[in-house]
């Protein structure tokens, strides 16, 4: 009796499988004549806030000094600047990110203007302070996390200006006396300086990369601070007006539709959907995944078990740790060790999982 219904269930998903295969195939034959615009789109936000810091003066009593005024070089000790990222995706995605923080010295004489029409750049010192990469599971949002987590994008920078107006007065000291030596009735070149901070990020899932930052004047002594780049970005992604004459390519989709279809067909009628699953995530996450050969030893950990594998996978990223992988082929432990263990545990029985999220510091799930 078992045996048939587990035969009508089959049979039942694959009806249902061909069935979204044929409702796929005509909607490429209707992309092939008319206009078709994809819906997943993205906002994002890239924000920076910063608090300039005072040295201890008989004239400002809190050394705090709030964004969005002008300040004096010389009473300036440090800057604190805080720079955050989040995106709004409108479906769930997977994807990579990538992020970097600089900072760049730019030297300019005043006196000769680029092709842009700006001063010319003589020198430039380019220093990477941060670079940062990492999966993200999408569940329609996407938040970099607090700064202070430090293993997410975005950051808290202490940036001190003097190192920098430091290195511009040197620069235009040996220049000066170069040009003296050189030309000694001659008008010594007048030399301006800024220092530029940029905040990078690039998502896979679109291909392109946002950047915003911030400029400090270092050649004046009363300075303010100004931003580059919008701090609100949109992105999507749109498919084309697609013609006849581009209908080859749909052919070709629905060949290979109909190739899938029968593939698929054929994994359901001698696969189970635990085997289909766990060969799934150890094929798409094999770079985070360690398959190990025997159980994870739980026996010093608090257990705490999670329900879907995106939350581990979450958890891995941010700490920096690989998951470890044990299954026996009836059952699956996924585990990452950080203070505490991490478990997502999969079964050919529910039961069993259900029975394993009642233990704490054992694990007697695949031993069971």
């Amino acid at each position: 009796m078992n045996r048939l219904v587990c035969i009508l269930r089959t049979k039942k998903a694959a009806a249902v499988l061909t069935a979204v295969c044929a409702v796929m195939c005509l909607t490429a034959v209707i992309s092939a004549f008319l206009p078709n615009s994809s819906a997943f789109t993205a906002k994002a936000e890239n924000n920076i806030k910063y608090t300039v810091y005072y040295r201890e003066n008989e004239f400002f009593k809190n050394p705090k000094m709030p964004q969005g005024q002008s300040y004096l070089m010389s009473f300036t000790d440090f800057i604190e600047l805080e720079n955050t990222f989040s995106a709004r995706f409108s479906e769930e995605t997977d994807g990579v990110y990538k992020y970097s923080a600089t900072e760049t010295l730019l030297i300019k004489n005043a006196a000769h203007s680029n092709q842009s029409g700006g001063n010319a750049v003589v020198y430039e010192q380019k220093t990477v302070i941060a670079e940062l990469s990492g999966a993200f599971a999408g569940d329609g949002v996407f938040w970099t996390g607090d700064a202070s987590e430090g293993s997410t994008p975005s950051g808290i920078y202490t940036v001190t200006l003097q190192k920098y107006a430091d290195v511009y007065r040197h620069f235009s000291e040996v220049q000066n006396q170069n040009f003296q030596t050189v030309n000694p009735k001659g008008r010594p070149p007048n030399f301006t300086a800024e220092l530029i901070l940029e905040f990078s990020y690039t998502l896979d899932v679109f291909g392109e990369t946002v950047t915003r930052g911030c400029v400090i004047p270092l050649s004046d002594e009363v300075y303010s601070v100004s931003f580059t780049g919008p701090p609100d970005f949109e992105f999507e992604k749109t498919a084309g007006t697609m013609g006849l004459f581009k209908a080859a390519p749909i052919v070709l989709f629905l060949v290979l539709n109909v190739l899938g279809c029968a593939v698929g067909v054929r994994k359901l009628l001698t696969d189970d959907e635990f085997s289909a699953e766990l060969r799934k995530i150890l094929k798409k996450y094999s770079d985070e995944i360690i398959i190990t050969s025997h159980p994870a030893d739980l026996s010093e950990y608090k257990t705490v078990a999670l329900p879907d594998f995106r939350e581990l996978l979450k958890l891995a990223v941010i700490s920096e740790k690989y998951i470890r992988c044990y299954h026996d082929g009836k059952r699956a432990e996924f585990c990452v060790l950080d203070g505490e263990a991490y478990c997502f545990r999969m079964s050919q029985n529910p039961e069993e999982i259900e029975k394993s999220e009642t233990i704490r510091g054992k694990s007697e799930f695949i031993n069971a």
